[in-house]
C-alpha cells in the first residue's frame, strides 16, 4: 500500500487491526508508529469499558515496584546505586528470596530489587516470585537485560505484549496479554540502556500511572 499523509497511515493501521486473521506489518517506521497509536486507542477504549463495569475496590498497592535485574553492565549498576539513593528500596538476590521479601515490600512500601543470576536461576524461586507478584499486584515489574526478560516471560506463561510505548529510548513500556500476570505493566530495558535516573524514573512513572488509573474508577 502507498501512503502520502497520516491519515492514510492511520487507515492502514486500521485495516491490519480489523484483518480477520493475524497479520505481520512490514514498513515503514511511520507505519510502526501508527500501529502503535491504533493499539493505544484500543488499549484506552478497553479500559474506559473495564472502568465503567467495574465495582470493585482497586487491590494494586500504589508504593512498591518489584525490578528483576540480571544484567551487569555498568549501566544498570549505576542506575540501582541511583535508585537506592533517592528512593527507598531493597536488593535481594534471587537465590535468597522468599515470600517474605514480597511482603516486606508491599507492607514495608518500599521497592525490591530481586537480582537475577539467569544461568543458575533456580524454578522454585522463579515461582515463588511469579505467584507472589500474581497476588500482590505491583503497579509494574521492571526487567534488565535480555536473558533476564525472557527467562521472566517464559516462567510466567507469557506469550504476547501489548506495546504502550518509551518511557525513555530504548526503555519500552508493555503490558502483559496471556498468563497468569496478565494484565500486569512490565518496563523492559537492555543493561546497557539509559540513564542514570532511568529506574527512578521508571518505578515514579509506574506508581504515578496507578494512582491515576485508580482515580478514574
Amino acid at each position: 500500500a502507498d501512503t502520502e499523509t497520516e491519515d492514510d497511515l492511520s487507515a492502514l493501521a486500521d485495516a491490519i487491526a480489523s484483518f480477520p486473521r493475524p497479520v505481520l506489518p512490514v514498513g515503514s517506521a511511520g507505519l510502526a508508529g501508527a500501529l502503535v497509536n491504533n493499539w493505544r486507542k484500543d488499549q484506552s477504549d478497553e479500559k474506559r469499558q473495564e472502568d465503567e463495569l467495574s465495582t470493585e475496590e482497586p487491590s494494586v498497592d500504589h508504593k512498591s515496584v518489584f525490578l528483576l535485574i540480571g544484567s551487569k553492565n555498568i549501566v544498570t549498576a549505576s542506575q540501582i546505586e541511583c535508585l537506592l539513593a533517592n528512593t527507598s528500596a531493597r536488593v535481594v538476590p534471587l537465590s535468597e528470596m522468599t515470600a517474605n521479601d514480597l511482603d516486606a515490600a508491599i507492607t514495608g512500601g518500599h521497592h525490591l530489587v530481586v537480582q537475577v543470576d539467569w544461568l543458575n536461576a533456580e524454578r522454585e524461586r522463579l515461582d515463588t516470585l511469579i505467584d507472589g507478584i500474581a497476588r500482590r499486584r505491583p503497579p509494574g515489574v521492571i526487567l534488565a537485560g535480555g536473558d533476564t526478560t525472557e527467562l521472566f516471560l517464559s516462567a510466567a506463561k507469557v506469550s504476547t505484549l501489548q506495546l504502550n510505548g518509551e518511557l525513555a529510548p530504548g526503555v519500552v513500556c508493555s503490558r502483559l496479554c496471556s498468563g497468569p500476570l496478565e494484565g500486569l505493566t512490565v518496563v523492559t530495558k537492555a543493561g546497557g540502556f539509559g540513564e542514570a535516573n532511568t529506574l527512578v524514573d521508571a518505578t515514579r512513572q509506574l506508581c504515578a500511572e496507578s494512582v491515576g488509573s485508580d482515580d478514574r474508577r
